[in-house]
């Protein structure tokens, strides 16, 4: 009930919000400006850009990993994986 509640709450006090920014975006005259970009053309991710993320205990964070095999970069597309952990062992969670 409550999760409810909260999620009636910021629906009402976001709807207008994503209104006006929708709006804002259609509107004819009104562009676009790119502020950043990643093409991911090298064959590794730009270490200076993007960083694997540990597991952890926390709820955003028990479903991350660090391991090399679940990423991958082909033809400028960033893959990213979500496997079933077979070893726990090893987690640090």
């Amino acid at each position: 009930m409550t999760n409810s509640i909260t999620i009636i709450a910021v629906l009402l006090v976001c709807g207008p919000v994503w209104a006006q920014e929708k709006e804002a975006i259609t509107k004819p005259g009104k562009a676009w400006k790119l502020i950043w970009s990643e093409e991911f053309e090298a064959e590794q991710l730009d270490a200076s850009r993007w960083t694997r993320c540990k597991r952890g205990k926390a709820d955003w964070k028990n479903t991350m990993s660090d391991r090399a095999d679940l990423v991958k970069l082909e033809d400028g597309v960033l893959q990213l994986r979500g496997i079933v952990n077979p070893d726990q062992t090893k987690d640090s969670a």
